[in-house]
């Protein structure tokens, strides 16, 4: 039951052999989530199916049986649940799949059988799903062409849900990121934290990262003029009681144009901003 392998075409579905295979496979604790998959798949109630398996799929203990649980029973009443929450099960599970050629091909094989017309988020957010683990690969290439072909539909839609927002956003910011692209990867990752609740969705380590990353690219970014929008962000709170406070120090310092208060705080550069020269008294210029 804990197999990851990804099946090409599921073989009949059988309600009852799933279920009891999966009753002789799984800790017991386990046991009251499939006799409910059996109660709500034999009466149809496929939006209480939905929550009962995100429940499930959250367990800790759940984890070894996810992608064969997705593949082997959520597969086969898949077009009758919404589709967004149909993609956003897959994006969860494919989490627990090692090997990357494996892990992009379970991705790719439920993009193909969702209809971009009738489920245009859940096709964005699983591009830029697919995007993020090509990225994640080392494929540069392939991730902007899944990021492009995900913004081709988004740039459509009105009133998308957060998530997706946030899926594709993330996705581009890492890309420019990985690009060192400092402009685009400033825009994009202001974008992708409005979609997002830094407090409740990123780690303590994950906002610092995410602050130090902007403030080095709000620095070294040519066409980046005025920090306002990062500055009233609370994402540089993260820089608070850190070795790296004097980041956003430096930030606001700049920010005020008060070159006194910059050349004091100079000795406090890094390498990363040090080999750098101010320009006009504003913009740092990055050396070509």
């Amino acid at each position: 039951m804990a197999s990851t392998a990804i099946p090409q075409q599921p073989p009949k579905f059988v309600l009852d052999e799933f279920i009891a295979l999966a009753l002789s496979n799984t800790p017991a604790e386990l046991h009251p989530y499939f006799e409910s998959f059996r109660t709500l798949y034999t009466k149809k109630l496929w939006h209480q199916l939905t929550l009962k398996l995100f429940e499930f799929f959250d367990q800790p203990s759940a984890k070894p049986y996810r992608v064969d649980t997705f593949e082997r029973f959520v597969r086969d009443f898949e077009g009758k649940i919404n589709q967004l929450r149909l993609v956003e099960m897959g994006v969860k599970v494919s989490k627990d799949i090692d090997n990357p050629q494996t892990h992009i091909t379970f991705l790719t094989s439920l993009l193909s059988r969702i209809d971009t017309k009738k489920s245009p988020e859940a096709h964005v957010l699983l591009l830029a799903t697919i995007a993020h683990a090509k990225l994640v690969f080392g494929d540069l290439e392939g991730t902007k062409t899944d990021m492009d072909a995900a913004w081709e539909v988004l740039d459509t839609l009105e009133g998308v849900d957060g998530g997706v927002n946030a899926a594709y956003y993330g996705v581009a910011a890492d890309y420019y990121k990985a690009k060192a692209e400092y402009a685009p990867y400033y825009r994009h990752s202001l974008l992708y934290l409005a979609c997002v609740d830094p407090e409740k969705d990123m780690s303590t380590e994950e906002r610092l990262v995410r602050a130090h990353d902007l403030a080095i690219s709000a620095f070294l970014a040519d066409t980046i003029y005025n920090f306002g929008e990062l500055l009233m962000h609370p994402i540089l709170d993260a820089f608070n009681r850190t070795p790296h406070e004097w980041i956003k120090k430096l930030l606001f310092t700049f920010n005020e144009g008060n070159i006194g208060k910059f050349e004091a705080l100079a000795p406090l550069f890094p390498q990363e901003v040090s080999d750098h020269v101010l320009d006009d008294e504003r913009r740092f210029i990055p050396i070509t």
